[in-house]
C-alpha cells in the first residue's frame, strides 16, 4: 500500500502536484504522482511505494543489475563510463579506502581494485547483485539499504554514489551515515540526474531522469546542494557528467511511445535513437551541454563539515545544517 510522505529534504507536507508518471522503462503497471515541495522545491513521489513494493520495479532485466551487456557496443560504452568514474575519483584521491554505495554487480569496484592503491567496500540492496559484486570484485560487499548501513566513524577516504541517491527512501539519513563514515579530509562523490539539464527542460515528463517509480526523489542542483549541506557536508562543487547520450536516447524513446501514433514511425525513431551513427553525430552537442553544466547527470562532491550550526557556502547559494 503506497503511503503519503513528507518531503525528504525539509520534512514538510506541502507538495504541489506536477503530473502522473508511470514505469516507462519496463512497462510495469501503476500510476505515481510527482509533486514539488512548495517550501524547498524538491520533486518527489507522493504517495510513494514502500520498500517492499518498489522492489518489484527492479526486474531481472534492470540494466545496472545485469552482469555484462551482450552487445560489444554496450560493453564498450559501459567500460568508458566506468573509466570516467574512476578518473573523477582520482582527481580527488590517489588511493585509500573507498566505499561504493549501490555498487550493483561490482564493475566499478573491480576497476578500482585493479589499481592496487585502493581498499574497496560495497553496499548493495539487491541480494543477487551484491553476491555478484563480491565475487567479481573480490571485495567486502554488504547487502542492505544505504539508509540502514552505518559504518564506524572515519572508515573511508572516498564514498561514491553513482545514480543511487534518487532511489533512496531516506536520502538524508543515508548521507548522514556516510558523513560519519568519512574521514575528516575525505570526499563524497554523488551522481544524479538533475532538473537543471537541457534534457529535463526539453523532454518534460518524458525525461528519463524521472524514471518513475524507481526514482523517489528528483533533484535540481539547488536541492541536491541543500540535501548535502543538511546532512553535514560542505565545499559542494558540481560538474556535468561526461556523456549523456544514453539518457537522451531513452528519453527520445519515451517521447515517441507517447506522442507518435504510427507504430512504424515509433519503431524507426527508437532504432535511430540507438544507432551508432547518431551517437557519434551528437558528440559535439553533449560536449557543449556538459561544458555549460547542463548535462542530464551532475556529479557533486562534498567534504564532511562542522555541524555546529554555522552557515556553509555552496555553489548554489547559502544553506544551513539543520
Amino acid at each position: 500500500m503506497m503511503r503519503q510522505v513528507a518531503c525528504a529534504l525539509c520534512g514538510k507536507h506541502n507538495g504541489e502536484f506536477l503530473f502522473i508518471g508511470r514505469d516507462r522503462l519496463h512497462g510495469l503497471s501503476g500510476e505515481f504522482a510527482l509533486v514539488r515541495c512548495r517550501a524547498c522545491s524538491l520533486v518527489y513521489l507522493d504517495p510513494r511505494p514502500t520498500w517492499d513494493e518498489v522492489r518489484e520495479f527492479y526486474p531481472s532485466e534492470y540494466a545496472p543489475h545485469r552482469v555484462k551487456p551482450a552487445w560489444w557496443l554496450d560493453r564498450l560504452i559501459r567500460s568508458g563510463g566506468l573509466r570516467k568514474k574512476r578518473d573523477i575519483v582520482l582527481r580527488h584521491r590517489q588511493g585509500g579506502t573507498l566505499l561504493d554505495v549501490g555498487c550493483a554487480t561490482g564493475d566499478f569496484l573491480s576497476l578500482m581494485s585493479e589499481d592496487g592503491r585502493w581498499n574497496i567496500v560495497g553496499v548493495e540492496a539487491d541480494a543477487q547483485a551484491a553476491s555478484c559484486a563480491a565475487r567479481v570484485a573480490g571485495a567486502e560487499v554488504v547487502c542492505g539499504r544505504a539508509e540502514d548501513v552505518d559504518y564506524p566513524p572515519s572508515s573511508f577516504d572516498v564514498v561514491t554514489m553513482w545514480h543511487v541517491l534518487e532511489h533512496l527512501h531516506d536520502p538524508k539519513r543515508a548521507l548522514r551515515h556516510l558523513r560519519r563514515a568519512l574521514r575528516h579530509d575525505g570526499v563524497l562523490i554523488v551522481a544524479v540526474p538533475v532538473l537543471d539539464s537541457v534534457d529535463a527542460k526539453f523532454f518534460g515528463r518524458y525525461w528519463s531522469g524521472y524514471d518513475v517509480p524507481r526514482h523517489l526523489s528528483t533533484f535540481s542542483m539547488a536541492t541536491l546542494s541543500s540535501m548535502l549541506v543538511a546532512a553535514g557536508f560542505s565545499s559542494i562543487n558540481f560538474e556535468s557528467f561526461i556523456g549523456g547520450y544514453d539518457a537522451f536516447g531513452i528519453s527520445v524513446g519515451f517521447w515517441a511511445d507517447e506522442r507518435i501514433r504510427a507504430r512504424r514511425v515509433r519503431s524507426l525513431i527508437r532504432i535511430a535513437s540507438r544507432s551508432v551513427v547518431l551517437r557519434v553525430f551528437m558528440v559535439p552537442y553533449f560536449a557543449v551541454v556538459n561544458f555549460l553544466g547542463r548535462g542530464s547527470t551532475v556529479v557533486a562532491t562534498g567534504s564532511p563539515a562542522d555541524l555546529a550550526g554555522r552557515p556553509v557556502e555552496t555553489k548554489s547559494g547559502r544553506a544551513f545544517p539543520d
